[in-house]
């Protein structure tokens, strides 16, 4: 069933993931029931069966995880799978400990944290939304432009006053003439002006 209340959560993926389920079943009650089931077979200390659990639900997770790098990242969630991995981690440590000689690193593990970096560094990039160069956040439009783009130059001097502008590099050169846009507009002048600016400074450098 779906989770009745609504989980404090910032970002499109929280919306996508609140009442995703399988077989019926939120994602949310699954998770409260795996961290219930792992307590208490940790306190009955059968480790070996915590170790297959908290492998399960790690391999799990990395699917999860795989979902939102091709949608959108959700925090709670990611918030919940650094949990299942650091029981995980803390689990197979003690286990090998215990049990049988420490062996290297978990190939599935730094799978694992591959992909949550990547989830994370996507959830970090929406909240901290797009870096404009001029405009307002209010701007009813907001353009994309990339320095090299002969489009994107027509654009710039047509929203020049009603637009917000974000830029996107689409080439190696594009990183120096953004810096140098932003220069210019720093030092008060005009969008247009701040790519004219940025033109002369990569002349060599073809627009197409």
């Amino acid at each position: 069933a779906p989770v009745p209340v609504s989980v404090p959560c910032p970002g499109t993926g929280c919306h996508l993931f609140q009442d995703f389920s399988i077989f019926g079943i939120s994602l949310w009650w699954g998770g409260v029931v795996y961290f219930i089931v792992m307590v208490l077979v940790c306190l009955r200390r059968a480790r070996m069966l915590a170790y297959a659990l908290a492998t399960l639900a790690l391999i799990a997770d990395g699917v999860l995880l795989a979902v939102m790098l091709v949608t959108a990242s959700c925090v709670a969630c990611l918030g919940a799978a650094a949990f299942i991995g650091l029981f995980f981690f803390i689990i197979r440590k003690h286990v090998y400990s215990k049990e049988i000689a420490a062996p290297g690193p978990s190939v599935l593990l730094l799978i694992w944290a591959g992909l949550f970096v990547a989830a994370a560094a996507n959830a970090g990039a929406e909240l901290s939304g797009p870096w404009l160069l001029h405009g307002h956040d209010t701007a009813e439009r907001r353009v994309y432009f990339s320095p090299s783009c002969p489009a994107c130059r027509d654009a710039i001097t047509v929203f020049a006053d009603t637009a917000a502008f974000i830029p996107v590099a689409e080439r190696d050169s594009d990183y120096a003439a953004i810096y140098r846009m932003r220069k210019a507009v720093a030092g008060g002048e005009t969008i247009t002006a701040a790519l004219e600016a940025a033109a002369n400074g990569i002349a060599q450098q073809p627009w197409s």
